[in-house]
């Protein structure tokens, strides 16, 4: 069973929020911890979106995270470049994202 676990390739989900943990730092951390795993084949940034903010009205409670902002396709686009590089590929051969 071990063996097989080895052998599983691993899609790092990442998410990060804008002002808080968006920057380069944060993200050659994240790569710095996950690199070392041979099963890591890639790192996928999880923006933060304010899909459920409407739910927390209908359900009678505050939305805490109002001044958080969704991040910009710029934003994006240089985080992932990073990763890119990370990874040894190159912007052309990146899996592809969701807009």
């Amino acid at each position: 069973m071990a063996d097989k676990i080895k052998r599983i390739a691993i899609n790092f989900g990442g998410g990060f929020i804008p002002g808080v943990n968006d920057d380069e730092e944060h993200i050659r951390a994240t790569l710095a911890f996950i690199k070392p795993y041979k099963n890591v084949i890639d790192y996928e940034l999880l923006p933060y979106m304010r899909f459920g903010e409407s739910k927390y009205g209908f359900l009678g409670k505050v939305y805490e995270m109002q001044d958080f902002l969704e991040p910009t396709q710029d934003m994006l686009a240089r985080l992932r470049s990073i990763i890119d590089e990370a990874f040894g590929r190159s912007a052309a051969s990146s899996p592809a994202k969701p807009q």
